[in-house]
Order: structure tokens, then C-alpha cells, then sequence
């Protein structure tokens, strides 16, 4: 039964993926995200407010969405080759199982430089109004908003790499 549920969630993301293009939209008004938590790979409350000062790549992902597992190790690979210019992905997942789920995926795709965070209730996303997922927001060192994303994108882009020379280069 579990199976088919999953088989049929998946289902459900790969034909949104495919007939629904990725919205991707720089922000015009550059404002704060409004105040969401989620929870940290110990279990503890966390806020962005965490991540003051740096680059934040927000990710709201699941292991069951079939562009979420794609993008990922992308997000991987990203924080290893931004991660030292102060980008930080926060990977967000919004598994029912949690951290569990979160830490059986990274095992599995051998995700090794991003952190795990969990969010089952989804509170942070609807916050957001995200509607779906993979979705993301891209704040600049100031927590402003300057992208937001929503369905699959190609984090290795010419697209996403001017934007982070950009930001990086706004010191």
C-alpha cells in the first residue's frame, strides 16, 4: 500500500514537472521573508534569522518528488562550490517521516555538504505560499528576497551562477 502511494505521489510530480514550466522570478521588491521555522537535523527549532549575514539558498524539497531528487545533489554540489563565498542551502524537507526520511535520502545519493532540516507540517512553505515542490527562495546577505522559484530548476545554470556572482559581488 505504502508503495503505491509513493508510486503515485511520484506520478503526480514527474506530470507536474512536465507540464507545469518552472516559475522563477527575481524579486523587484527585495523584502524579509516573513518569520518561518523549521526544525534542525537535532531536532531544535531554527529560523533564517540563522543564517544572518550570509548567502541563503532556501529549498523545500521531499524524498517522494521525483525534480526533488534530481535536484538535491545539486544543491550538494553547490554548497560545496559556494559554500566557502557564504552561500548556505537550507534544504527544507517536508517528508511526513522527517529527518528520518531526510537522512535515508542522503545516505542513498551520498549527499555529504548540506545540512538537514525537516519541516513535516509544511507551516514554512504555506508561509510562503508555495503550492508545490521543489520551490525555493534565494536571500542576499541582508535576508532580503531576491528570487523565488517555484518547480525544477537547473541550480548549474549560466542563470543561477550570474545571480551568485551578483550577490557575492554586492559586498
Amino acid at each position: 500500500m505504502k508503495r503505491a502511494v509513493l508510486a503515485g505521489l511520484s506520478i503526480l510530480a514527474l506530470g507536474a514537472a512536465l507540464w507545469l514550466p518552472s516559475r522563477w522570478a527575481l524579486a523587484l521588491d527585495r523584502g524579509a521573508p516573513p518569520h518561518l521555522e523549521f526544525r534542525d537535523a537535532a531536532g531544535l527549532p531554527t529560523t533564517i534569522d540563522a543564517f544572518s549575514g550570509k548567502v541563503v539558498l532556501l529549498d523545500f524539497w521531499a524524498s517522494w518528488c521525483l525534480p526533488c531528487r534530481d535536484e538535491i545533489p545539486a544543491l550538494d554540489r553547490l554548497q560545496a562550490l559556494w559554500g566557502s563565498r557564504g552561500l548556505v542551502v537550507v534544504p527544507v524537507s517536508i517528508d511526513a517521516n522527517g529527518l528520518e526520511a531526510a537522512a535515508a535520502f542522503y545516505a542513498e545519493r551520498r549527499i555529504i555538504h548540506l545540512a538537514k532540516f525537516t519541516d513535516p507540517s509544511r507551516e514554512a512553505a504555506k508561509k510562503l505560499g508555495f503550492v508545490g515542490i521543489p520551490s525555493a527562495l534565494v536571500l542576499d546577505r541582508h535576508g532580503r528576497i531576491v528570487a523565488r522559484i517555484e518547480g525544477p530548476i537547473n541550480w548549474e545554470s549560466s542563470r543561477i551562477t550570474t545571480l551568485f556572482e551578483r550577490l557575492f559581488g554586492e559586498e
